[in-house]
């Protein structure tokens, strides 16, 4: 019995109901999920060094070992780094009280700026009342009210709880650290086995797709945690040598805070600069510690921003600037400051899940930095607003990005391709149809205008009223629409291009009759390009290409049919009876084919004295003509007479107006020679 496909709604629910049922996976089982992601994090971030290794002929074993105890030792080393300097900036701190209290009673002086002063008066006022006792700012007590009893009691926590209790804050991350370390280890030990099992779990029968699936997704993600902690160590590096320069108290610290913070977006950088900012405050008796220390900070992060994250990263880290934010609220959420930590790796590799499983596609729509929309969705989006303005940034956007050509041809012809498909569905306004033309033609007008802004003074304008001569040669191209209006704006837009490129063009009306423009085809040389933009075009073309055929013989006509998706061949077989030279699907290549039809041969400048080579040209010419076929013609006439089966082959040489080996024949089959 077949199974039945779900339905749309059907698939959407249990994808939405997939998707909570992870997070509250994730959210009730912390404890376990959390590590388990770090150790993959780590894994991935170990997984290079652990293959360089292994290249220089360690033993797998040796290379894990020694990959995971330099890992977890520049962790531990940096971690009591830390914890040292902590300490020993917390003895010192008493020392800097009598510069605040200098620096807060100068900002107190009666000249300092009354804005300053009464915010600290208001700060002061503000701690005074925290402090004061509850009976002065309470309410009274009410006369004849009996006295509140106060029991005191002893707690009745022994040393010993109170000492399990802060044994267990403190083996907690200990123990989390533990968990960390035995999964990379196995994760390391067996990383080709589970990379084969996630293969086979989310292969769905195309197993080679899905190996190349995870194998690129590893290596992006590890590509991007080894670029991101070179960042962040450029990043802490220079701003603790620039600190150290200054003169801040305990540099190191705050460089290796700033390599930390830095993992967490947006807010990490802003919170490691506060402590050095502060501690300048304290440390300096004036105030150009601070300025330098702001200054140090703002240019660091700039370069770091502009130069080292566009070298390392790319253009970008593929992910939105939203879907930043929201990864670190919704990753805090879930595990705390671990989760505002991993927030971007995660959310990376959430990214590179989405873009190779389809199930999870939405996830690279919504987290990832590139556009959800191509840019003739996007324009075609725009005209359904009935946006002009939108319609005209992005058109003017393309051009300056790319060229004329490809706005017309991947942005404009698509979205009025899209358009027709939904006329002709039924499902466009009226309004929307006429806008769509209206627009469409100012479009073109504008774009010619800015064009003709360009053009030498005096040269021929692009767009508007243009001879049907082409130049001196006496050359004519006229565009005629198929059908409609639709075939009409893609026939201006070829004939934009056309005047471009300095030729002759004549756009005729799509709502004009055939009787008008029947005299247009009477020249010679004439070359005529009937536009059709598909669907339900083709019969129409037809009946444009037999009608000019009719009026001229002589006439070379080009069907554009302006769709990526139609098959040449299939609409040559439809098109050939109505006698078409050629047939294209796009703007650039009917500008090529256009060029190649109008080209005529130019008659070469002979000079009056002949030359050596001339000379010696015309006699092998009377040498060769004189001669008699040679052994090897014979040979060829004898095959080409056995080969068709025939009892003789004649074979006659030609080479400008003059005939060579007139008389060169050979026979198949030996024929008894005829009596006299």
């Amino acid at each position: 019995m077949p199974v039945a496909k779900l339905s749309t709604p059907s698939s959407r629910f249990i994808t939405f109901a997939t998707f909570v049922l992870v997070v509250a996976v994730l959210r009730i089982a912390e404890d376990v999920m959390m590590p388990l992601a770090m150790s993959c994090l780590l894994a991935f971030l170990l997984t290079p060094l652990v293959v360089r290794l292994n290249r220089w002929r360690f033993p797998r074993v040796l290379a894990i070992l020694t990959t995971v105890t330099l890992a977890f030792g520049v962790i531990a080393a940096a971690a009591w780094q830390i914890t040292s300097q902590a300490v020993a900036l917390v003895e010192e701190l008493p020392q800097y009280e009598t510069n605040l209290r200098q620096k807060i009673s100068v900002l107190k002086q009666p000249q300092a700026s009354s804005t300053l002063s009464r915010t600290f008066r208001t700060f002061e006022n503000m701690w005074g009342d925290l402090q004061a006792d509850a009976p002065q700012r309470g309410t009274q007590v009410r006369e004849g009210a009996a006295p509140v009893p106060v029991e005191v009691r002893q707690s009745d926590r022994t040393s010993f709880e109170v000492g399990r209790q802060i044994l267990g804050q403190l083996f907690k991350p200990l123990g989390t650290a533990g968990i960390v370390i035995v999964f990379v280890i196995v994760i390391l030990f067996q990383r080709e086995d589970l990379r084969n099992r996630l293969v086979r779990v989310i292969s769905g029968g195309q197993l080679n797709i899905a190996t190349e699936a995870v194998d690129d997704a590893a290596q992006r993600v590890s590509r991007y945690l080894l670029a991101q902690l070179f960042v962040n160590a450029s990043y802490g590096v220079a701003v603790g040598l620039g600190l150290w320069a200054i003169g801040i108290p305990h540099p190191a610290l705050w460089g290796l805070l700033a390599t930390m913070l830095r993992f967490i977006p947006f807010l990490g950088p802003l919170i490691a600069a506060s402590f050095p900012l502060l501690l300048a405050i304290a440390v300096d008796p004036g105030w150009s510690m601070l300025f330098w220390t702001a200054g140090l900070i703002i240019a660091v992060e700039l370069v770091t921003n502009n130069v080292v994250e566009v070298m390392v990263y790319g253009t970008s880290t593929g992910i939105s600037t939203l879907a930043l934010l929201f990864s670190a609220v919704f990753w805090s959420w879930l595990w705390g400051t671990a989760g505002l930590f991993l927030s971007m790796p995660l959310t990376v590799c959430v990214l590179v899940l989405g873009q190779y499983m389809p199930g999870l596609k939405f996830l690279s729509v919504l987290l990832g930095s590139e556009p959800p929309l191509k840019p003739s969705a996007e324009f075609y989006q725009s005209m359904l607003s009935m946006n002009q303005e939108t319609m005209f940034d992005i058109a003017t956007e393309y051009v300056e990005q790319h060229s004329l050509t490809a706005f017309y041809d991947e942005v404009f012809v698509p979205a009025l391709l899209m358009s027709e498909v939904d006329r002709h569905n039924g499902v466009l306004a009226e309004v929307r149809q006429r806008f769509i033309f209206e627009s469409g033609r100012d479009l073109i007008e504008e774009l010619g205008e800015r064009t003709d802004a360009a053009r030498p003074e005096g040269a021929e304008p692009l767009l508007g009223p243009a001879p049907l001569a082409g130049g001196d040669s006496g050359l004519t191209i006229i565009g005629i629409p198929a059908r409609d209006e639709a075939d009409e704006l893609v026939a201006l837009m070829l004939g934009h291009l056309l005047r471009e490129a300095g030729m002759s063009v004549h756009i005729v009306s799509a709502t004009a009759q055939p009787e008008s423009y029947r005299e247009l085809f009477k020249p010679d040389n004439v070359t005529v390009f009937i536009s059709a933009l598909p669907p339900s075009t083709l019969s129409g073309a037809g009946r444009v290409s037999r009608r000019v055929k009719h009026e001229n013989r002589t006439a070379k006509v080009l069907i554009g049919v302006w769709s990526t998706e139609a098959k040449i061949e299939s609409l040559k077989r439809r098109l050939d009876p109505a006698g078409v030279d050629s047939i294209v699907t796009r703007l650039s290549e009917a500008m090529v084919q256009i060029k190649n039809l109008i080209v005529t041969p130019v008659e070469a400048n002979v000079p009056e004295a002949e030359t050596e080579s001339t000379r010696t040209e015309e006699r092998t010419e009377e040498k060769l003509a004189d001669s008699k076929p040679e052994e090897a013609t014979d040979t060829v006439t004898r095959e080409l007479a056995r080969a068709f089966n025939v009892p003789i082959s004649l074979v006659t040489v030609i080479e400008s107006d003059r005939h060579f080996w007139r008389h060169a024949a050979g026979t198949g089959t030996p024929f008894p020679e005829a009596s006299p």
